[in-house]
């Protein structure tokens, strides 16, 4: 038995519920079932991150009291903590910006993965 007959959803099940008859709005067909089915689970889903999120971050601390603990970071090392983070997104950035740019440089990586015929050729010299 597959997935599909366990479910009820043999071919012919599916082919019946996506051919409704014109104006009828009796028989969903099997893509709206299938949405259906994922916005259930995304829903599902959701609840189950909003309750992990509610115990791992708005518990009441078990000691009810908070130490705070010294921070190592001296002063002068705020650049290196925000430095990479500022640098990924003004990288982000400029990509969104220059688009035309970054999709020619990736056509011409992709052209180059697709016939390694030209890498063969660069790195042996020739002979293959």
């Amino acid at each position: 038995m597959t997935d599909g007959e366990l479910w009820g959803l043999t071919e012919w099940n599916v082919h019946r519920l996506s051919t409704s008859q014109p104006g009828s709005t009796t028989r969903l067909s099997a893509e709206w079932i299938l949405v259906m089915i994922t916005l259930g689970v995304s829903v599902l889903t959701l609840f189950s991150m909003i309750k992990i999120w509610n115990e791992a971050f708005w518990k009441e601390s078990p000691s009810g009291d908070v130490e705070t603990v010294p921070s190592k970071v001296a002063r002068g090392s705020n650049l290196f903590l925000v430095g990479p983070p500022l640098l990924l997104a003004t990288l982000t950035l400029m990509m969104g910006l220059a688009a035309g740019p970054v999709y020619e440089l990736a056509s011409k990586a992709a052209e180059q993965l697709m016939s390694p015929q030209l890498y063969i050729t660069a790195v042996l010299g020739g002979a293959p």
